[in-house]
């Protein structure tokens, strides 16, 4: 998607501590590399808006909302962005979030993906057309598991377009969809479904990475479901594991969490410990 310089995954330039002068200099430029690298990929990232559907509708809303205050009865036109919304609406939510996730990253706010436990990593959805070769190179995950709604690995968009299943075959790794929306919490069934592979593949030595589209609600609740079933943690126990690897994940008292704790009495007694 973003090429090699440019890839989410590849990292950028590490900031290097005081010392001489020459190391201060190299430090200084070394930055300064950086900041230009992040502003190029804002920039590209701002281009693809521009030429995309959310472009398009931001122009209709434009115009449609100078029309209504000028000529009468021109509220209707509303209904060119209203059709194309019903037509694309949850593209366009996933253009939108995805363009708010890049530049977040960009901006060093939270990373792409982090190592959460042995062989385990949680992070954002793999975009073609080098992420996957990066994970299974640079990560040598031999597992993947999505938890998103195949729509959003289905369609294109600003950012590019996920890996597909197809993808991961190739290269060997094997992979699992469990469809979850990122506004409806997935089912117990599904839970159960998403740890029970982790707990398979992990078992068996292999490397799993976890996503969903940023690695911060769906994945995070299905790493934090493994951790309860599988390593026999409580849900604090859990949640405070998780958040010191990947801090921007969902609070302790969230609906995602009360989802675990409902998850956890399936096969447990005891009622998990709260903070």
């Amino acid at each position: 998607m973003w090429g090699p310089t440019t890839n989410p995954l590849s990292g950028y330039p590490a900031r290097v501590g005081g010392g001489s002068d020459s190391t201060a200099s190299r430090s200084q430029s070394e930055r300064q590399k950086g900041q230009a690298k992040r502003v190029e990929i804002i920039s590209s990232i701002m281009l693809r808006v521009l030429g995309s559907k959310l472009a398009l509708l931001m122009w209709l809303l434009l115009v449609t909302i100078t029309l209504t205050c000028l000529v009468p009865y021109c509220w209707l036109t509303l209904s060119a962005p209203l059709a194309l919304m019903a037509w694309q609406g949850k593209v366009l939510l996933f253009d939108l979030l995805m363009v708010k996730g890049m530049i977040e990253h960009v901006l060093g706010l939270w990373k792409w993906f982090d190592l959460v436990d042995d062989n385990l990593y949680l992070g954002a959805v793999p975009m073609q057309p080098t992420d996957a070769t990066i994970v299974v190179k640079k990560l040598q995950v031999n597992a993947v598991l999505t938890v998103m709604e195949p729509y959003e690995l289905a369609c294109p968009s600003i950012s590019g377009k996920p890996v597909q299943e197809e993808e991961w075959r190739r290269l060997e790794v094997k992979f699992l969809l469990v469809p979850c929306s990122d506004f409806v919490l997935p089912s117990l069934d599904a839970l159960h479904k998403g740890a029970d592979f982790l707990n398979n593949e992990l078992s068996e030595g292999r490397r799993a990475y976890v996503h969903c589209r940023n690695g911060r609600s769906r994945g995070a609740l299905f790493v934090l479901a493994y951790f309860v079933k599988h390593k026999r943690l409580s849900t604090k126990e859990a949640f405070v594991s998780l958040v010191a690897k990947r801090p921007l994940c969902f609070y302790f008292n969230s609906t995602w969490m009360k989802r675990l704790e409902q998850f956890e009495s399936t096969f447990r007694s005891s009622k998990p410990n709260s903070l």
